[in-house]
């Protein structure tokens, strides 16, 4: 996806002896659309302020 934000949680333990890692939500944000950190879940970032 060009200019978008993939964003990845709720991580799932590597069962394989590589580690791969794997996450039950993934989510393709768009330029427009705001994300909210789990870190600080009041904050809401436009998409767009963390693209070049």
């Amino acid at each position: 996806m060009d200019e978008g934000l993939e964003v990845y949680r709720e991580p799932v333990r590597a069962s394989s002896l590589h580690g791969d890692s794997r996450y039950d939500s993934v989510r393709l944000l768009r330029r427009n659309a705001v994300v909210t950190p789990l870190g600080a879940p009041r904050a809401r970032i436009r998409v767009a302020a963390l693209l070049p």
